[in-house]
């Protein structure tokens, strides 16, 4: 499987393309925007591409990243299933 197939940004886009929908690729700086989008992303029921800069990375050692992978299996745990 090459990596346009196995990567999820390249599956959510092409879900939003062939759906006819949106989705929001928006920048975090904190632990509390990761949450805030995550959390508004599950109100409105709509996919989510979190970024960061790397020296935001950098300053929490990682911390903002392993949040930011960790929610959306804590929100949808059915997505385990999906494949992401």
């Amino acid at each position: 499987m090459s990596w346009k197939e196995s990567n999820c940004h390249t599956t959510i886009l092409r879900n939003a393309e062939a759906g006819k929908y949106g989705v929001i690729a928006a920048i975090a700086y904190n632990i509390e925007q990761v949450l805030g989008l995550v959390r508004a992303a599950e109100t409105a029921r709509s996919p989510l591409i979190i970024q960061f800069f790397p020296w935001a990375i950098e300053a929490t050692d990682g911390l903002l990243v392993r949040t930011a992978a960790e929610c959306p299996w804590r929100v949808w745990p059915s997505w385990a299933t999906i494949g992401f």
